[in-house]
């Protein structure tokens, strides 16, 4: 027992405090049950970042980006293109060439349908008929 006395172990059996267990409806609003309660929404924020990250990082490595550029200029082709117009307005016929086929100057490309042209000339004929007679009119007065 000197041994004991010694080493203050006799005084520790008297300084014990007494433990008392309460259940978790009764410790709901004490400290330690707060600070002891593993805190879930911090948990949920850092795994909801680390997703968004996840996602991020997929979306960079397998995502299609489509790049719009706008911008005025001039487009010119690698060869010499001639556009064609025709003078008259009319209904094609026939066409005597395919696209993408190397043409001479003068040759046949397209004939118009003529019945369309015919009466355009009866029309403006019969126009410069009713003009000249005004005028014959207006020269006798």
């Amino acid at each position: 027992m000197g041994f004991i006395q010694n080493c203050g172990m006799h005084k520790t059996n008297y300084n014990m405090k007494k433990l008392f267990l309460y259940s978790e409806n009764k410790l709901s609003h004490s400290l330690e049950f707060n600070l002891n309660k593993k805190d879930m929404s911090s948990t949920s924020i850092i795994i909801l970042i680390f997703i968004i990250i996840i996602i991020l990082i997929l979306f960079i490595c397998f995502g299609k980006i489509d790049d719009v550029v706008k911008t005025s200029g001039i487009i010119r082709p690698n060869v010499n293109i001639s556009q064609i117009k025709n003078i008259t307005a009319g209904e094609i016929e026939d066409i005597y060439y395919s696209p993408g086929q190397h043409v001479e100057k003068g040759t046949i490309l397209i004939r118009l349908n003529q019945e369309s042209l015919f009466l355009q000339k009866a029309g403006i004929e019969t126009q410069y008929k009713d003009a000249q007679s005004k005028l014959w009119g207006l020269q006798e007065i």
